[in-house]
């Protein structure tokens, strides 16, 4: 199911790095006002969701009067959605896990959500 994998890549430490959510902070966080990075935010509508532009029911492109393509979202869309990739943070380290650093957080498993960082409105 596509919310299986969906949910996987969300919590891997490796997709948060890449994809630079990882302790991204919610805007009301330390009273100052911040747009949260929006890279998660535009990845996953691109890539698990909607796509970048909208298409006919026989999955060719849909074009305006003026013949250009339609987009399915503006830039106002991906910062509410990326409003919801914020707040994860590396899980504590677990003792019985090999690990090449000896870190206090764990690559290995999921993220976990501080609610204190997490946009919650």
């Amino acid at each position: 199911r596509i919310f299986d994998v969906f949910k996987e890549v969300v919590f891997s430490s490796s997709m948060a790095e890449q994809l630079s959510y990882k302790g991204n902070a919610a805007s009301r966080h330390k009273n100052y006002q911040q747009v949260p990075d929006e890279n998660m935010g535009r990845e996953s509508m691109q890539l698990y969701s909607t796509g970048l532009h909208k298409l006919n029911r026989d999955g060719t492109p849909l074009r305006d009067a003026d013949d250009r393509l339609q987009k399915v979202y503006e830039n106002y869309n991906v910062v509410s959605n990326s409003r919801l990739f914020t707040g994860f943070f590396y899980s504590l380290r677990r003792g019985n896990v090999e690990d090449i650093d000896w870190a206090a957080h764990s690559r290995v498993d999921p993220l976990a959500i501080g609610t204190d960082s997490h946009d919650l409105s």
